[in-house]
């Protein structure tokens, strides 16, 4: 695998980064915020969506005494994709520890539990911390089940408790090579922000993948910005990212 040193050019690379959904007014909906269209006109309706297919939830402190059960049907939905397993009971306690209010958002389908999603909630922030769904196709056009379970998120806890400030949590810094370049084009469709994480990893080289080409945030100079490997050779994946791409994009080559 090729690997390009980012020490000449004055790059770091952040290990890790932080997403966030775009800055909220309080007086704009929720759908306005979706960048992609075909998505933001099926998440408009999201409650027509819920009905068409038996989908309902419900939203409630998760106590202690339940986060066993919790983990349980989250192992189970990431054995069976072969993801690693995160969630710790420890790590629910250091949150009670850190003053966060755990919630547990759970969804329903002909009275059967489809999904789980946790997160954590301290004055106005929402951070989400893990998410186990069971498989479902796509519950309308142009619009996967995870994008749903996250749009019910957002929507409901503005509602419900003033929430104005979310995070995505965290991921790895790679796309294309360490997670798929999917991953980033749902993150930016969805109308999320990358951001740097306090006291980051940074990497002074980067990876590309069996095509050549890889993405990743970069520090040059205290600024923050998105980079791009670009391959030797056309290649779709690599500019259908740079189509649905929201931010600048500076292009390096190995």
């Amino acid at each position: 695998m090729n690997t390009l040193d980012l020490t000449p050019l004055h790059i770091q690379r952040p290990e890790k980064i932080s997403w966030w959904f775009s800055e909220i007014d309080p007086h704009v909906p929720t759908w306005k915020y979706i960048r992609s269209k075909g998505l933001r006109k099926q998440l408009k309706n999201y409650q027509q969506i819920a009905n068409e297919n038996n989908i309902n939830w419900e939203i409630r402190v998760l106590p202690e005494s339940e986060f066993d059960e919790w983990i349980l049907f989250y192992e189970e939905q990431m054995t069976t994709l072969h993801y690693d397993l995160l969630a710790k009971k420890s790590t629910f306690q250091n949150y009670l520890q850190d003053g966060w209010d755990v919630y547990t958002i759970d969804f329903f389908q002909d009275h059967k539990v489809i999904g789980r999603m946790l997160g954590t909630v301290k004055g106005d922030v929402f951070i989400s911390r893990f998410k186990a769904t069971k498989h479902i196709d796509n519950i309308a056009k142009h619009c996967s089940f995870g994008a749903f379970c996250d749009y019910v998120k957002i929507n409901e806890f503005r509602l419900q408790k003033n929430i104005q400030h979310f995070s995505f949590g965290k991921s790895r810094n790679l796309f294309g090579v360490v997670n798929k370049t999917g991953y980033l084009e749902y993150k930016f469709q969805f109308g999320q922000i990358a951001k740097m994480i306090e006291e980051p990893i940074l990497l002074s080289a980067a990876e590309v993948n069996e095509d050549g080409f890889a993405f990743f945030f970069g520090c040059k100079e205290n600024h923050f910005s998105l980079y791009a490997i670009a391959p030797k050779i056309p290649n779709e994946k690599y500019e259908k990212v740079k189509k649905i791409c929201t931010v600048p994009i500076t292009e390096l080559t190995i």
